[in-house]
């Protein structure tokens, strides 16, 4: 709905984007398709907020179906539940499935985020209302289907009382007459504002302290727009993604790189397998029988440093799984990796460590700690450095303590900054658990038996979500009454793309 509402995608995407789009008979579903083995929370569910914002990208496209489906869902979760929940299951419109687990995981009424949605609603659709610089436009956009089936008695709406700045504003819209027609949306006709025709927007200069505007819809296009409608969902093909495949080695035979991977579990009768090299597809609808494929673009062991994943697709329904963990292909003997552990460090702050499993500096990431290290490159090109590094201030799905640190690597013949980036090191849990951070690559080539040194340092742009006056009161954890952006780091890693 982004993309839409903020013009990335054109017109054309934009129709596309809605059209497309996979929806369930309850409402359109956070995301699309649902993944196995996953608890609904995100996963296949409804939020009312996430629905509210899919309403106006389509009120913007002119879906009528995906409004009156919006607009349904909202109003139904809404009646149902007797308040405004924070999600409902995706597939029943309940806000609790009967299940070993309960699920959604969790779910709370009267939430202001779904109020602000269902407010979203009736202000930017039904009644159509948009502020602008000077004043207010109305543009309802009521559709037959949602009339006939939530209104088929009422010919007309009002929004009593509605605050603009310090004016009240009674807002009320005129109902075409109830047809057989179920297609499209009413077309806008007169709008007055106290009794006086108005065809502008409606200015501060033109409003008295209470006033009354009448919207007269009329009968326009019955032409409908495609939805993507989903009803089979009692086949998992349909509901589900295929869980993603696993990618068990990579090895140089007879002058080409062969991908040894397994399912994770899938049918392989029932799926096809894409293949994917540094990010583009290289093989498409390959069996679900096969256990390796050969890479032919391949050079054996003179081949770059290729990553390959995969992903898994559903015959029967096109649902395709989320991409395999890259696996890259490092030489035969991983020679293309070089490394500095943390008893080579030459580190500012912190203790050293040997605890949690592995070297490193403990306590280390306040501001003014740094880590430097000197090394040589092992080959001529291009490289990718990450670092090993464990955080175990909270768990990897919420919290505010992402480690964040400024890495540059620099060479110690001309001073030349090769590299320059910052590192992500999320929450892992624990502090048992270790885990590549994210990925910084050189700008030039590297140089062979050249002397380099990585440091690795705070700055003003090397912050957390802890940093922010915001979160100074958060209680889920680490952070909130002070900065927090501590990590434990054990190894550099120097890794050659060529």
């Amino acid at each position: 709905s982004c993309a839409i509402l903020l013009d990335i995608a054109d017109e054309q995407q934009a129709k596309q984007i809605v059209s497309h789009y996979p929806h369930l008979p309850k409402g359109a579903s956070v995301i699309w398709p649902q993944q196995r083995d996953t608890f609904i929370y995100h996963n296949q569910a409804i939020w009312p907020f996430v629905t509210a914002f899919w309403l106006r990208a389509a009120k913007k496209v002119e879906n009528a179906p995906a409004v009156t489906l919006g607009i349904s869902s909202l109003v139904r979760g809404a009646a149902l539940s007797l308040s405004n929940m924070e999600n409902f299951d995706a597939v029943t419109g309940r806000v609790e499935i009967d299940s070993e687990h309960k699920e959604p995981q969790v779910n709370s009424p009267r939430q202001l985020w779904s109020v602000a949605g269902y407010l979203s609603m009736i202000h930017d659709i039904i009644f159509g209302l948009t502020w602008t610089d000077s004043g207010i436009r109305l543009a309802p956009y009521i559709t037959r289907e949602f009339r006939n089936h939530l209104l088929p008695n009422s010919n007309q709406l009002v929004l009593k009382g509605f605050p603009y700045r310090s004016y009240q504003l009674d807002i009320q819209i005129n109902l075409p007459p109830v047809t057989e027609e179920m297609a499209g949306a009413y077309t806008l006709g007169e709008i007055r504002l106290n009794g006086q025709g108005i065809t502008s927007e409606i200015t501060e200069a033109m409003l008295s302290d209470r006033n009354l505007v009448e919207v007269d819809l009329v009968e326009g296009k019955t032409e409908t727009s495609p939805l993507n409608l989903v009803n089979n969902l009692e086949d998992y093909r349909y509901r589900f993604a295929p869980r993603p495949p696993i990618v068990e080695s990579i090895t140089a035979i007879d002058e080409q790189l062969a991908i040894r991977f397994n399912l994770n579990g899938e049918n392989p009768d029932e799926v096809t397998v894409n293949m994917y090299r540094d990010g583009e597809l290289v093989a498409k609808g390959l069996s679900g029988n096969l256990k390796s494929w050969r890479d032919h673009n391949s050079q054996g062991t003179r081949s770059p440093s290729y990553c390959y994943n995969l992903e898994t697709v559903y015959i029967t329904s096109g649902t395709t799984s989320q991409p395999s963990q890259p696996f890259c292909y490092w030489g035969s003997n991983s020679e293309r990796i070089s490394y500095v552990n943390a008893d080579q460090f030459s580190a500012i702050g912190g203790q050293f460590s040997e605890g949690h499993g592995r070297k490193h500096f403990e306590n280390w990431g306040q501001p003014g700690d740094s880590i430097t290290v000197n090394l040589k490159a092992q080959l001529n090109g291009r490289h990718a450095i990450q670092v090993v590094a464990g955080n175990g201030a909270g768990a990897i799905n919420t919290g505010i303590t992402c480690a964040v640190k400024h890495l540059q690597m620099k060479n110690l013949q001309n001073s030349q900054i090769v590299a320059d980036g910052y590192l992500m090191m999320p929450q892992l849990g624990s502090w048992e658990r270790w885990l590549e951070s994210s990925v910084i690559f050189t700008q030039i080539d590297l140089i062979a038996n050249q002397d380099y040194e990585i440091k690795i340092f705070s700055d003003a742009q090397a912050i957390n979500m802890s940093s922010f006056a915001h979160n100074a009161n958060y209680t889920g954890g680490n952070g909130g009454t002070e900065a927090y952006n501590y990590v434990n780091i054990a190894q550099i890693k120097l890794n050659a793309l060529t």
